[in-house]
């Protein structure tokens, strides 16, 4: 539903035709709110800045209070930003959106506390490890100068594509100037106009050539956000005029790609409602043409956030059985399912999906999970090696098919060979997402196969940083999180291979595995190298398996054979 008072939203419907499905829709998100707060007055340090006495405000505010105010006015996509400079709100903004991925596309935390100490690179490298943490906030400055630590920390925020919103304050846009001019590859956003006050009376021009200044640097953008809290003295006034001045300023600065709207709810709540705030700003900039609105409500998000909005097409992948091939973001995926559908339809997750697999070898056991109505789905990621870019694929497949097709939320994952470092990585960074986990010949360790030379590429490091960063990479020393959660594992794996062999790939993954606490089962083959032989693939031990923890029934005692 939207409010009488709201003009119909910006959304692009695309009808796509693929094999095997009468039709897919995928929709482009045509606003996208970027400063959205939530908190929880129950939080340990609560939110500092809130007044006890502001009727307004201090209350908490979860998803469950937004998500009406975001349907009612045509939000479709959203990024939180931290409402304080909590540390452990960082990751409590990202847990409590992860219901729901499709509206809150991401995170902004406040790393203001720790930047430029010996603190922050533990903390920013955890953080990160969650594609949905988007960068952080800097708000609350404690350097008296901005130091060789705090541009260190800055440059490795570069590096690892992660953005920086900047509350102009304590820090000033002259600081964000000089950020920018000596990180020019760190994508820096300014809050809420930079800072400035309105109040009828013309803009200072002092304050105006600061703004020019900064707006010069390619990687600064401006947030169209807070537009009624800029306001002096309140109730903000409701006629687009009085705003027409910092309006036209930003977009003449920083030009029709480099603005972002961003309301800041429920901060907005002490001057008007949310509709109020969305059309003004609307008002304005669709006067000057639908694609300079479009850019500010969803290109330019995107573009500077790097939100991925899940698009699907046709695909051109042939497979070994009559199924579906679509591409998601433009990777090759595939979906083969049962005569029957049902709800919350359980599925086998393959991997790799590479042209030429699966292949008929596959066949026989496909055939028996689609006979207990089990399907079978996965994407091309390449060679990621189970790098964070390759995760990304396979969460954008998972959101596709929970989401928008009804699949359960637990599948069983079946590695194929390399596919073990794909399956694998994924899985540790999402153990409430895993039914179980299977493995033909799995390649589990990344020095074993294909060596840390050849995968550095694929996690856009050095060789020498991806062998110091192998703890946050390797199948073998991330474990822990998958067996806290008790998800079962098994492996088939031949005693003569040579290409992976057991002892380095499942033999350390079991022992520590089994270790941690966590279910595992291995049947070691004879005399067995990796090869097509016909047993892998028609293996009665690993089908019962894959079908007993696709469908959720009950785990079987851990052991190792």
């Amino acid at each position: 539903m939207i409010t009488k008072n709201l003009k119909k939203p910006l959304v692009r419907l695309l009808t796509i035709f693929a094999a095997g499905t009468p039709f897919i829709q995928a929709y482009e998100p045509a606003l996208i709110d970027t400063h959205v707060h939530l908190w929880h007055l129950d939080r340990p340090e609560g939110i500092y800045w809130i007044p006890k006495d502001s009727r307004a405000l201090y209350r908490s505010f979860m998803p469950k209070d937004h998500e009406a105010i975001a349907q009612k006015n045509g939000v479709n996509g959203v990024v939180v930003v931290q409402a304080g400079q909590h540390l452990p709100d960082n990751q409590w903004n990202l847990d409590v959106t992860a219901h729901n991925k499709a509206l809150y596309r991401g995170v902004v935390g406040n790393l203001s506390q720790v930047i430029g100490t010996d603190r922050f690179q533990p903390l920013f490298d955890k953080l990160c490890q969650n594609d949905r943490y988007l960068g952080y906030r800097i708000s609350g400055r404690t350097q008296k100068t901005l130091t060789g630590e705090f541009y260190r920390d800055l440059k490795e925020t570069a590096r690892q594509g992660k953005t920086v919103d900047i509350l102009i304050g304590k820090y000033t846009l002259g600081d964000a100037a000089n950020i920018a001019d000596r990180i020019p590859n760190l994508k820096i956003i300014i809050n809420h106009f930079g800072g400035v006050s309105l109040d009828g009376n013309p803009l200072d021009p002092a304050w105006i050539e600061k703004f020019r200044v900064v707006a010069k640097h390619p990687n600064v953008f401006c947030k169209v956000s807070a537009l009624f809290g800029r306001v002096k003295s309140q109730p903000a006034p409701l006629n687009l005029t009085f705003y027409k001045p910092i309006l036209d300023l930003a977009l003449e600065c920083f030009g029709e790609d480099r603005i972002i709207f961003g309301s800041d709810w429920p901060v907005t709540r002490t001057t008007a409602d949310y509709a109020s705030v969305l059309n003004i700003t609307r008002d304005y900039f669709e006067k000057r043409g639908p694609t300079v609105s479009l850019k500010l409500f969803a290109i330019n998000a995107k573009k500077f956030y790097d939100l991925e909005n899940i698009q699907i097409e046709p695909g051109t992948k042939k497979l070994p059985l009559s199924g579906e091939s679509f591409r998601i973001n433009g990777r090759n995926a595939f979906v083969i399912l049962p005569k029957k559908v049902e709800n919350k339809t359980p599925w086998v997750w393959y991997a790799p999906t590479l042209p030429g697999l699966p292949a008929k070898s596959e066949i026989w056991m496909f055939q028996r999970f689609l006979a207990k109505g089990i399907a079978i789905a996965g994407i091309d990621v390449g060679e990621s090696y189970g790098s964070r870019d390759g995760r990304k694929g396979f969460s954008e497949l998972y959101e596709y098919l929970t989401r928008q097709r009804n699949f359960a939320k637990k599948p069983c994952l079946l590695a194929r060979s390399r596919g073990g470092l794909m399956l694998y990585n994924w899985a540790v960074e999402n153990p409430e997402k895993v039914g179980g986990v299977a493995g033909i010949y799995p390649v589990c360790n990344l020095e074993s196969y294909p060596g840390i030379a050849r995968a550095a590429g694929a996690y856009r490091m050095t060789k020498d940083e991806l062998k110091a960063a192998l703890h946050k990479n390797n199948p073998t020393e991330r474990l822990q999180p998958l067996a806290t959660a008790k998800v079962p594992i098994f492996h088939i794996h031949g005693d003569n291979d040579k290409v992976v062999p057991y002892h380095l790939n499942t033999q350390i993954l079991v022992e520590k595995y089994l270790k941690f606490g966590g279910p595992a089962e291995v049947e070691l083959i004879k005399d067995q190298g990796h090869n097509m032989w016909s047993g892998w693939f028609e293996s009665e031990t690993l089908t019962r398996f894959v079908i007993n923890r696709a469908l959720g029934k009950a785990k079987r005692n851990g052991s190792s054979k």
